[in-house]
């Protein structure tokens, strides 16, 4: 018998985000102990990334516009932990 143990990565914390301008913005994160890598999304921007990174620039944004975004820390199987238990989320607008 064979058991695989996959350790969870938690949530990234002190997530910030900063206007670059009014189409763009820098967003960051602390990183994670046992994450391989993490997952950006912003679904009314059709941003769904995966970077090594703890930063990501998004980029084609609509001044006066809100938008939520989230970044997830995974492991190496992680289609199971983006879909909102292990993501943490924010919401920006643009002026």
């Amino acid at each position: 018998m064979v058991f695989v143990v996959l350790v969870i990565p938690k949530r990234p914390q002190h997530v910030d985000i900063s206007a670059i301008n009014s189409t763009a913005v820098h967003m960051t994160w602390a990183s994670s102990n046992n994450t391989d890598y993490y997952h950006v999304m912003c679904d009314a921007c059709g941003l769904n990334v995966s970077t090594n990174e703890t930063s990501y620039v998004i980029v084609g944004l609509r001044p006066g516009t809100y938008y939520t975004v989230s970044v997830a820390a995974c492991a190496s199987l992680c289609s199971d932990y983006v879909n909102g238990t292990n993501n943490t989320g924010t919401s920006v607008c643009l002026l």
